[in-house]
């Protein structure tokens, strides 16, 4: 039996995902190692408030987790979920 993530689910939240330039920004930088929201800001060239916005959509779909509560500095990563979604979103 698979505990992953559903083929319909997964689905579901590549729509979403490539729904957005900067959802789909952010789960391509995130493909490789966690990452905190300056760095994804700066390397993308877009505003820190855009990929803000765009990593905490993504957290509320459960495709992205952040790690650091109670720290000035936070690190997100994707989630099993997240990685499925990642495998099928291109980078553009």
């Amino acid at each position: 039996m698979n505990s992953g993530p559903k083929e319909a689910d997964i689905l579901d939240a590549v729509a979403y995902v490539t729904g957005s330039g900067y959802r789909r920004t952010v789960v391509n930088s995130l493909k490789t190692n966690p990452e905190q929201p300056s760095v994804i800001a700066e390397e993308a060239d877009v505003p820190r408030s855009h990929i803000s916005r765009a990593l905490s959509e993504l957290s509320e779909r459960g495709i992205v987790q952040s790690h650091g509560e109670g720290s000035r500095t936070k690190l997100y990563s994707l989630t099993e979920l997240g990685e499925a979604v990642a495998d099928h979103v291109s980078e553009d």
